[in-house]
C-alpha cells in the first residue's frame, strides 16, 4: 500500500477477514465513506482532501506493514496528513465510530483555512477504497 506525501489527509482502516467486528464496522466505514466522499462536490468540482482506505491484515503481503504500524487490533484507523505522516491511530469499534467521525470533522474544520484563487473552500472527500472484497 502506498500513500502519497500531499497536504491531503488520508484514512486508512486496518481489518481482519475472520474479525466479526470488522464485519459490522466495515458497513459503518463505508457509510461514512460515502457520506462524505466524492458525491460531495464543491462548486468548482475539486478534488477533496481525505481519502478512504482499506488494508486487509491477514493477506501475507500486508501482515508485516500492519505490524510495523502496530495494527494488530481490528477494526484499527491510522490517519496521515501530507507530509506530518501519521497524525492517528487508534482501534475503532462500531460502538465508537464517533471516534472517526470527530476526527475527520477536525481535519475538514483544519482544512477549511485552506481556500483556492476562488476563494471557495475545498471540503469533498474522495472515496478510494483499496483492495477487492
Amino acid at each position: 500500500m502506498y500513500l502519497q506525501h500531499t497536504s491531503h489527509s488520508e484514512t486508512v482502516k486496518v481489518y481482519a477477514s475472520w474479525c466479526t467486528t470488522c464485519k459490522k464496522f466495515d458497513l459503518r466505514y463505508r457509510k461514512i465513506a460515502s457520506q462524505y466522499g466524492d458525491k460531495k462536490q464543491t462548486d468548482n468540482n475539486q478534488r477533496g482532501q481525505v481519502r478512504f482506505a482499506e488494508m486487509q491484515y491477514d493477506k501475507e503481503e500486508n501482515r508485516e506493514i500492519c505490524n510495523v504500524l502496530n495494527a494488530t487490533s481490528f477494526p484499527y484507523i491510522i490517519m496521515y496528513k501530507g507530509s506530518k505522516g501519521k497524525i492517528r491511530e487508534f482501534q475503532c469499534t462500531p460502538a465508537k465510530i464517533n471516534l472517526l467521525v470527530d476526527a475527520i470533522k477536525e481535519e475538514l474544520a483544519d482544512d477549511d483555512s485552506i481556500s483556492d484563487d476562488n476563494g471557495l473552500s475545498q471540503q469533498v472527500i474522495e472515496l478510494g477504497l483499496a483492495g477487492n472484497r
